[in-house]
């Protein structure tokens, strides 16, 4: 199977744990970012790995789902990613990113 890959520049916009162990990560990105944006639905239903890129550093966070995408009238994405909190490394995301650009890798595995 052919390697898919999506990468958009966005901010991370939060994440919910679960009861059952499942992590919602939330993404927005701007207007400009859409037509790239459109294109993590080739993506749909596969499994997929996700990574962030901030100040020339790469950080593989782990497996998720596509679970959510949306815009707003100002034609802003945002996209939801679920995944098991146990196959997850959220450190980076939850302490350096807040209210940072950052690039979003998503590939299929």
């Amino acid at each position: 199977m052919e390697q898919e890959k999506v990468i958009m520049t966005g901010m991370f916009n939060g994440q919910t744990t679960k009861k059952d162990g499942l992590v919602d990560i939330k993404f927005k990105f701007v207007s400009d970012e859409l037509v790239t944006c459109l294109s993590v639905f080739k993506l749909l239903g596969k499994p997929l790995q996700l990574a962030i890129r901030l100040d020339g550093e790469t950080t593989e966070i782990g497996k998720v789902m596509l679970s959510g995408f949306s815009t707003d009238k100002d034609a802003v994405v945002s996209i939801k990613f679920t995944g098991e909190s146990s196959s997850l490394d959220m450190q980076k995301l939850t302490t350096e990113c807040i209210n940072k650009l950052i690039k979003v890798r998503v590939q299929n595995v």
